[in-house]
């Protein structure tokens, strides 16, 4: 029987099938190279650009935090995709400003967090196998890092340099204790 099967494959009726399942998917893959897979961005901001990958992502980082407690998965992707944007929105306009975060300090920060020390020492073996665990390569989370520092030095030279005038405490004052009063 197998080889009834085998004389029978080797026909021209086989190439004829052979040829025309072949060149579909031939084509196929030609076009995927032509397009360099490239998908439409879901946003942009400035130059960035968001792809349904990224809103994947900060959606799954967004349904963890909220695990258990019924969010629609529609508000979360969207919050998700917000999110995004507001962060590269600000990121644009620190960078823009000239804020930066130094090498070492970005160092010394990595090597402060908890997660990454052993009896009180930064230990590179638990790093690399944490970054590993999240997918994340040294380069990527350096830059994640490199990121956040930047918009919290934004952040603390704005809440540092605010002032209140005498008029504006009195106000505060009056209007405290008018409240504890009821």
């Amino acid at each position: 029987m197998l080889t009834t099967i085998r004389e029978k494959s080797q026909g021209a009726f086989a190439w004829i099938i052979l040829i025309v399942i072949c060149v579909p998917f031939a084509l196929w893959g030609i076009n995927n190279y032509m397009d360099k897979g490239q998908e439409s961005p879901v946003a942009s901001v400035g130059s960035k650009d968001f792809y349904q990958r990224d809103v994947n992502k900060a959606y799954d980082q967004f349904s963890q935090n909220f695990r258990g407690l019924g969010i629609d998965e529609a508000l979360l992707k969207q919050q998700a995709l917000q999110k995004l944007i507001k962060d590269e929105v600000l990121l644009q306009y620190v960078q823009n400003q000239g804020l930066e975060a130094s090498d070492a300090s970005l160092r010394e920060f990595i090597k402060s967090l908890p997660y990454f020390q052993t009896d009180g020492k930064f230990d590179e073996a638990v790093y690399k196998s944490i970054l590993a665990q999240q997918r994340l390569s040294s380069v990527e989370f350096t830059n994640r890092i490199r990121n956040v520092l930047l918009m919290e030095q934004f952040q603390q030279s704005i809440s540092g340099s605010a002032f209140a005038t005498n008029y504006d405490v009195e106000n505060f004052l009056s209007y405290s204790k008018s409240k504890t009063e009821y």
